[in-house]
């Protein structure tokens, strides 16, 4: 996924409040439910969301017999980190 996927993704404010509480987790990860409590948002929704993230390589996700664990993959979040410095690096040069 192109880095304007990663960016429109993160662009939605549930799916934004989704990273910061999925990587809070300490690497457990969070179910649909857990998610679905911290967010104040109905279950549909937040599935939605989290497939989104899944789509643009934000997230992993892992089922166990009766639930998904979703948790952060860093790989996209640092791309996007070195493509904005990057920016910044060109912008602050004399």
């Amino acid at each position: 996924m192109s880095t304007l996927n990663v960016i429109s993704a993160l662009g939605n404010r549930h799916r934004l409040k989704l990273i910061e509480i999925i990587s809070g987790q300490d690497n457990e990860g969070i179910t649909v439910e857990a998610a679905t409590i911290l967010l104040g948002i109905k279950q549909p929704t937040v599935s939605h969301h989290l497939s989104e993230l899944k789509d643009v390589g934000l997230v992993t996700c892992q089922s166990s017999s009766y639930y998904h664990i979703y948790r952060v993959d860093t790989t996209k979040l640092k791309e996007l980190v070195s493509f904005l410095r990057e920016i910044i690096l060109n912008c602050e040069k004399d």
